[in-house]
C-alpha cells in the first residue's frame, strides 16, 4: 500500500519535490497546500492534475494522509502542526524536506544527463549514415534500458509497401503485429490520414537475443506520427510490459527521436529519389545519339555524355574545366564566345576535320536557368548532320540538274504556243485562242517554279552570286510598278507607292532586289481581296556606328496571318494554308528566297500581321553593303 503524502509550500523547489514523489514507488501525492493559490508549486500541481487546497484541516485525518512534508521553515507553524495532527501522521520538517529536495534535484540532474546522453547516442546513429533498415536495432538498444522497453516498432510509409521494422528481445508473433496496427489506427489514425493495409506490410523482425519466447503482454504502449515538412512519413511505436513507463519527462527523448527519425526518413527518400533520377538521367544520356554537354556559369564542363565525346573525337573531357582545355579546336572557342555574348538559342553548323573523314556537326546551345529564373549556365546539344548535308547536296544537285533540263523543252513549248497564238502558223478561232492562253499562263507558272527551284538550289550550294552596283531605289521601283499594276487592276486592287525624294543610292544587285519586290508585292496581291489596297513605302534609317539603311515595306489589307504561322512563314516549301481548297497558288519558295536574298545583301526581313486586317512585310538594305 502506498503512503499518502501532503505537501505544504508553494515555491519553485517544491516542483522538484512533486516530480520526485510522482516518479518514486511507495508514495502517492494526494494534495499540495499553500496560502496562495497562484504560487509556482500550486500552478504546477493544477497543470499536472494534482489536487490543491488553501486549507489543510480537511486532510489531517489519518485515513486521508500518512505523511506531511512542511517546506515553509516556520518553527511556530510546525509546532501548531504537531499539536493539531494525529500521532499516526508523520510530519517531515523543513530541514528534512530541504534534504529530500536536494536529493531529488540531484536525481533530476542525473536523469537529465541520462536523457541528454540518450539523445546524443540517437543523434550519433543518424550522423553515422545508417539507412532506414538499420535504425531499429541500435535505437532499441539505447531506449530499452531508459524506458524498460520490450518492443520498438518503426512503420515507414512507402510506394507499394510499408516497411514495418520491429526490434525486440523476443520473437514478435502475428497477433502482436495486428494489435500494434490496431493501436496505431486508434490513436494516431487521424494524423496519418491513411488506412494501414496488413497485406502491404513488409515486416522485418530484428530479434536481439537468442531467446525463443514471445514478447510479453504490453501494459504501456505509445504511438507517435513521424511528421515531416511534406507530411507524415510513418509512425513510431514503443511498448513495455510495465505500467506507467512513459512519463512526461521521458517524452523529451522520445520527441527528439521521433523528430530526428522523421527527418532522416525524409532525407533518405530525397536521396533515393535523387539517385533514381540520376540513374534515369545517365541511362537517357547514354542512349542518346545527340551529344550533350552542360556548362555552368563559370564556363566549366559539369556534364558530358558518351555521344558528345564521340562527336568531338575526345576520350576524356575534363569536368570542372573549360571545354577548350579538352577540345583543341579554334571553331569551338569562337562558338563559346558567341555563347557568352548571346543569351538566346544559338544554332551553328561547324565543319569538323579531326577524323579521317571530315564531318559536319550541328551545335544547338541554350541558356539554362535556376528555379528563380536566373541564368546559371548553358546546355549544348551536338548532332552529326554529315549525312543530312550530303543528302541535301545530292537533292540540290538533282533539283538543279532537273530544272536545267526542263527549261529547254519548256522554252520550246512556250515558243510554239506563242507562234500559234500570234497566228504566225495560221488563223485560230476564239475557242482555240482561249485554250492557248491557258497553256501559255501555265507554261509561265511552270517556268517561274523552275526558276525558283534553281534559285533556292544556288543559294543552298553557295553558287548564288550577286552583281553589286550602285542603284537608285526610286528608279528601280518606278520600273516595277507598271508591270505589277496590270495584276492589281485585273484583281481590282489599288497599288500605291510613297517614295521620298533624296533617298541615297544603295549598293545592291538590281535584278535580285527587283525579284524581292516582285515576290512580296505578288504575295500581297494573292491574299488581298477585290477593292483592297497595297502600299509600298521607303524611308531612311540611321543606326549610329551601325550604318545607314533603307527600309522598304509592303502593306496590304488582306486576310492577315495567325501568330502560330509566323515562325514558318519564311521556311522553304512552307505555306500558311496548304489545303487543297486554298485559292492562291504557289510553291512556298517565294518568301524563303526573299529572306535569303535580303540576308545576302546584309539586310533583314520581317512581317507584322493581324488576322482580318492585313499584313506588313518589311525589309532593310544597307546603303553601303557589308560582305559576310
Amino acid at each position: 500500500m502506498k503512503n499518502k503524502v501532503l505537501i505544504i509550500g508553494g515555491d519553485k523547489d517544491v516542483i522538484t519535490l512533486i516530480n520526485a514523489l510522482e516518479g518514486a514507488g511507495g508514495f502517492k501525492l494526494i494534495c499540495v497546500c499553500d496560502t496562495r493559490d497562484d504560487s509556482p508549486a500550486m500552478i504546477y500541481a493544477k497543470e499536472e492534475g494534482i489536487e490543491t487546497s488553501l486549507n489543510i484541516a480537511s486532510f489531517l485525518d489519518k485515513k486521508k494522509v500518512d505523511i506531511i512534508i512542511e517546506t515553509s521553515g516556520s518553527k511556530q507553524y510546525q509546532e501548531v502542526l504537531h499539536k493539531i495532527s494525529p500521532e499516526e501522521v508523520k510530519i517531515v520538517d523543513a530541514y528534512a524536506a530541504e534534504l529530500i529536495i536536494r536529493v531529488a534535484q540531484r536525481k533530476e540532474k542525473t536523469k537529465r544527463y541520462g536523457q541528454l546522453a540518450s539523445v546524443e547516442k540517437l543523434s550519433q546513429i543518424f550522423a553515422e549514415g545508417y539507412d532506414i533498415y538499420n535504425i531499429a536495432s541500435p535505437a532499441y538498444e539505447i531506449l530499452k534500458n531508459d524506458f524498460s522497453l520490450d518492443l520498438l516498432v518503426l512503420l515507414v510509409f512507402g510506394g507499394t509497401n510499408d516497411d514495418f521494422m520491429v526490434a525486440a528481445d523476443n520473437e514478435v508473433h502475428d497477433e502482436l503485429v495486428d494489435e500494434i496496427v490496431s493501436h496505431i489506427e486508434k490513436n494516431v489514425g487521424e494524423e496519418i490520414e491513411t488506412k494501414i493495409s496488413r497485406d502491404r506490410l513488409n515486416i522485418m523482425n530484428y530479434r536481439l537475443s537468442e531467446q525463443r519466447g514471445k514478447v510479453p503482454e504490453l501494459k504501456s504502449v505509445i504511438a507517435a506520427p513521424l511528421a515531416t515538412p511534406t507530411g507524415v512519413a510513418g509512425v513510431m511505436v514503443l511498448g513495455s510490459s510495465k505500467k506507467d513507463v512513459f512519463t512526461k519527462d521521458s517524452m523529451l527523448v522520445l520527441n527528439v527521436f521521433c523528430h530526428e527519425f522523421a527527418l532522416f526518413v525524409e532525407n533518405e527518400r530525397t536521396k533515393r529519389n535523387l539517385a533514381d533520377s540520376k540513374m534515369q538521367l545517365e541511362s537517357m544520356m547514354k542512349s542518346m545519339s545527340e551529344g550533350v554537354v552542360a556548362i555552368n556559369s563559370e564556363h566549366e564542363v559539369i556534364l558530358v555524355n558518351s555521344s558528345a565525346r564521340q562527336h568531338l573525337q575526345v576520350e576524356d573531357v575534363r569536368l570542372g574545366k573549360p571545354i577548350w582545355e579538352s577540345v583543341s579546336d579554334q571553331s569551338l572557342v569562337y562558338l563559346h564566345q558567341d555563347m557568352i555574348s548571346d543569351k538566346k538559342l544559338i544554332s551553328r553548323e561547324l565543319e569538323y576535320a579531326h577524323s579521317e573523314k571530315p564531318k559536319t556537326l550541328k551545335f544547338n546551345i541554350a541558356a539554362a536557368k535556376d528555379s528563380l529564373g536566373n541564368p546559371n549556365g548553358w546546355v549544348m546539344l551536338i548532332r552529326d548532320v554529315t549525312k543530312e548535308k550530303e543528302v541535301d547536296r545530292m537533292k540540290s544537285e538533282f533539283i538543279s540538274t532537273t530544272s536545267h533540263e526542263l527549261r529547254t523543252p519548256l522554252a520550246a513549248i512556250k515558243e510554239s504556243v506563242m507562234l500559234v497564238l500570234d497566228e504566225t502558223a495560221g488563223k485560230t478561232n476564239k475557242e482555240q485562242g482561249r485554250f492557248l492562253s491557258i497553256a501559255k499562263r501555265n507554261v509561265d507558272r511552270l517556268t517561274q517554279l523552275i526558276n525558283d527551284l534553281l534559285d533556292i538550289s544556288k543559294i543552298e550550294t553557295g553558287k548564288m552570286e550577286l552583281r553589286i552596283d550602285k542603284c537608285s531605289l526610286k528608279d528601280l521601283i518606278g520600273k516595277i510598278l507598271p508591270s505589277m499594276e496590270l495584276l492589281t487592276n485585273e484583281n481590282k486592287i489599288k497599288l500605291k507607292a510613297s517614295i521620298p525624294d533624296g533617298l541615297p543610292k544603295i549598293e545592291c544587285d538590281e535584278n535580285r532586289v527587283t525579284q524581292i519586290l516582285v515576290n512580296l508585292i505578288g504575295n500581297s496581291i494573292k491574299f488581298t481581296p477585290a477593292e483592297g489596297e497595297i502600299l509600298l513605302k521607303a524611308s531612311m534609317l540611321r543606326f549610329g556606328s551601325g550604318g545607314e539603311f533603307v527600309e522598304i515595306s509592303i502593306s496590304d489589307t488582306g486576310c492577315g496571318i495567325e501568330k502560330k504561322d509566323m515562325e514558318r512563314l519564311f521556311t522553304r516549301f512552307s505555306q500558311v494554308d496548304s489545303s487543297l481548297t486554298r485559292k492562291p497558288g504557289g510553291t512556298g519558295l517565294g518568301l524563303a528566297i526573299c529572306k535569303e536574298l535580303v540576308e545576302m545583301h546584309s539586310g533583314k526581313i520581317w512581317v507584322e500581321s493581324e488576322v482580318g486586317k492585313g499584313s506588313v512585310f518589311t525589309f532593310t538594305l544597307p546603303v553601303i553593303r557589308r560582305t559576310r
